[in-house]
């Protein structure tokens, strides 16, 4: 639907709980044909976009760490990383009410992954400082590994991963409340904590995996990449911080 301002957007409900209730019937297609022509027209948008969120975080690294006078820079400004971390909540709670809304879907998916860029990239060049620059190569390459397995993994197994549903956001409200405890009382947070953090987000990625390939629907590609996206960012992040010995 077109409006003024030359927006378009899809009406649907926001998620599949509202959908149920409100009487919304699953799609019906044509044929089987039809029906797996367009869950890979829609895979293919979502992993286009995650691939596109990865280029752009991968290249804001890439400068943060080789880029010297950056490297400082970012990091003698602490300030702007917080900013952005405010920036971004914000920015997801508007993704959640315009995710199906054009042009804004798109500008919000910028805006949120030059944002996480931005943080990454000084993770990294926090590390590099440190003398541990290697360990984002070995973190990188070592996130990619998991992914693609696991991703290859729930697109051939028969396995319904919903249950995870159950148990993962209460792993993730532990590790948040770890995490406040660590900044509150100044303690290292520790290899054993970022050991538990990559075997969550390793779950949370056969768990968005199986609802992208199973539940989701074809307008929630917005969604569905940023959530990989955040999967594999976190999970980079933990293995980085296994291989700093545990060093937050």
């Amino acid at each position: 639907m077109l409006g003024s301002s030359g927006s378009r957007k899809v009406e649907r409900p926001q998620n599949w709980k509202d959908a149920t209730n409100s009487g919304w019937q699953a799609p019906v297609y044509e044929s089987e044909t039809v029906r797996k022509q367009v869950q890979k027209d829609f895979l293919i948008k979502v992993y286009s976009i995650l691939c596109a969120q990865l280029l752009v975080t991968t290249l804001i690294c890439a400068l943060f760490v080789f880029a010297e006078p950056v490297t400082y820079f970012v990091l003698g400004n602490i300030w702007l990383t917080l900013l952005l971390f405010i920036v971004n909540l914000f920015v997801i709670i508007a993704l959640w009410f315009l995710k199906n809304t054009y042009p804004w879907n798109y500008i919000l998916l910028g805006v949120f992954t030059l944002s996480m860029g931005f943080m990454v990239g000084v993770t990294c060049a926090a590390y590099t400082v440190n003398g541990m620059g290697y360990n984002i190569a070995f973190a990188a390459l070592l996130t990619l590994v998991i992914f693609v397995s696991l991703t290859v993994f729930v697109s051939v197994s028969d396995i319904d991963f919903s249950f995870l549903g159950l148990f993962l956001p209460v792993c993730l409200i532990v590790l948040l409340v770890w995490s406040l405890f660590a900044i509150i009382f100044g303690f290292q947070l520790g290899m054993l904590f970022g050991a538990i953090g990559a075997l969550l987000f390793s779950g949370f990625i056969i768990y968005d995996t199986w609802m992208i390939m199973n539940k989701m629907g074809c307008d929630d590609y917005i969604i569905a990449s940023i959530e990989l996206y955040l999967d594999v960012i976190n999970l980079f992040s933990m293995l980085l911080l296994v291989m700093g010995g545990g060093d937050s």
